[in-house]
């Protein structure tokens, strides 16, 4: 039985300023499976910073995915990595698998050292690569 791919790609128009946190939000995509949901944010430090600001992705920015009702997405039993140079930080996080996404996804930004919360957004996604 020859193999196929059932991921389907979802995309939202970046980039996005984040400026309580002191970011730009490069990209993010949704990554659809029959086993899992895939969201991976990728972000840099805003050239305009504060230096508080510019502490935070060292102590790690993370994210959560919330629903309609404000609340992080259900089954929270998720696996969150982090990769990291100089300049980008990217996020992938794995949730449950879903029958059909949202028209648009809101994001809430944190900061994993102090648990401060800033920058909640709401963007549409669309099927397939960032146009």
């Amino acid at each position: 039985i020859p193999a196929t791919d059932t991921r389907e790609t979802y995309t939202a128009n970046t980039p996005i300023d984040l400026p309580d946190a002191g970011l730009i939000l490069h990209a993010l995509r949704l990554e659809k499976t029959p086993i899992a949901t895939y969201v991976t944010v990728r972000f840099s430090l805003m050239e305009e910073a504060t230096p508080q600001q510019a502490l935070s992705p060292r102590s790690g920015i993370w994210f959560n995915w919330l629903d309609e009702d404000g609340n992080c997405m259900p089954d929270g039993r998720m696996s969150q990595s982090q990769n990291a140079n100089y300049e980008t930080v990217e996020l992938t996080t794995a949730y449950r698998a879903f029958d059909q996404l949202p028209e648009e996804i809101t994001l809430e930004f944190y900061s994993g050292m102090s648990k401060e919360r800033f920058d909640p957004i709401t963007v549409p996604i669309h099927k397939g690569e960032t146009k």
